[in-house]
């Protein structure tokens, strides 16, 4: 039989040791993996667009959370992550980048630790278009996964005018039966 939907989980980071309590998305800047998982609705991840925000662009905000395989048995394989059902005139630009820190044990798991919601986390590679591979996730193992919220300006310094800014992250990966 292979993994079940329910056994992938989605978590945020930013708890103050691996498996603890954390579920604001703004506090989700990397560290140990939380117990808490990343909810569905909008501002599960990302808190709205300033007024600030729009009105000059021009900024990233930078998230971690953590792809978790509770299975006991299975490992999930090749596991890709892309971004879908943006809105065709973007008010923001999604970037994914794997966290350098690869594979690791639930109850140790960790990912860099960026000092604010602005700042880049060191040596991560953002794509905006294609998927991101993860890699192989084993059974009761985790991989950090970093998401880049970007405000754009056009070339002239105007922000690039959107109908929202949700988006859709979707895994996909193969396991045996």
């Amino acid at each position: 039989m292979p993994i079940a939907d329910e056994n992938i989980k989605i978590k945020h980071s930013g708890a103050a040791t691996a498996g603890g309590a954390q579920s604001n998305g703004d506090l989700s800047l990397g560290g140990y993996i939380s117990s808490s998982d990343v909810g569905t609705s909008l501002h599960d991840l990302f808190d709205s667009v300033t007024g600030q925000e729009n009105k000059f662009g021009g900024t990233n905000e930078y998230r971690c959370i953590f792809v978790y395989n509770t299975d006991t048995t299975r490992t999930w394989s090749s596991v890709t992550v892309n971004v879908s059902n943006t809105p065709t005139q973007l008010s923001t630009v999604i970037g994914l980048g794997a966290d350098l820190n690869g594979v690791q044990a639930y109850n140790s798991a960790s990912a860099a630790t960026v000092s604010n919601a602005y700042s880049a986390p060191a040596s991560v590679s953002f794509a905006t278009t294609g998927s991101v591979s993860l890699g192989d996730i084993p059974a009761g193992s985790v991989r950090a996964l970093w998401v880049r919220r970007g405000i754009p300006t056009d070339l002239a310094g105007n922000v690039v005018s959107g109908v929202g800014d949700s988006f859709t992250l979707t895994f996909s990966g193969q396991s045996a039966a």
